[in-house]
C-alpha cells in the first residue's frame, strides 16, 4: 500500500510523523497486521522502534503510532529518501493535489 494524503504541518518531522500514523491506521482498520514501515526519516523511524518519543511537538502522533503497532507484527524500516523515489513522487502528488488517493496491490 501507499498513499498521497495532503496534511497540514509546520515541518518535515511532524510530517513524516502524520505519514506513518495514517499508514498503520489504515492498516490497522482493513485489519492487515504484518508488514513493513519504510520511512525516509531516520528520527521518526528510531522513535517507533525505541517505542519513545523524544520530541514534544510530535509526541502524541507518535505515540499513538506506538500503540497501533505495539500488537502487530510491524518492521520499522529506514529508506533513504535519495532511494526512495516512489515516496517523492506520492510527496510531490499530495503537495500538488487537495485529494487523499491511496495505492494498494494485493
Amino acid at each position: 500500500m501507499a498513499f498521497s494524503v495532503n496534511v497540514q504541518s509546520n515541518s518535515d518531522i511532524m510530517t513524516e510523523a502524520l505519514a506513518a500514523e495514517f499508514g498503520v491506521k489504515w492498516c490497522g482498520h482493513h485489519v492487515l497486521n504484518n508488514f513493513v514501515l519504510e520511512l525516509d526519516s531516520l528520527i521518526i523511524a528510531n522513535m517507533l522502534t525505541k517505542k519513545e518519543a523524544n520530541n514534544l511537538k510530535i509526541e502524541q502522533i507518535v505515540d499513538n503510532t506506538i500503540n497501533s503497532i505495539t500488537d502487530a507484527n510491524i518492521c520499522v524500516q529506514h529508506c533513504l529518501r535519495e532511494a526512495n523515489q516512489e515516496a517523492d513522487c506520492l510527496a510531490k502528488l499530495a503537495a500538488t493535489s487537495n485529494q487523499a488517493k491511496i495505492f494498494q496491490n494485493f
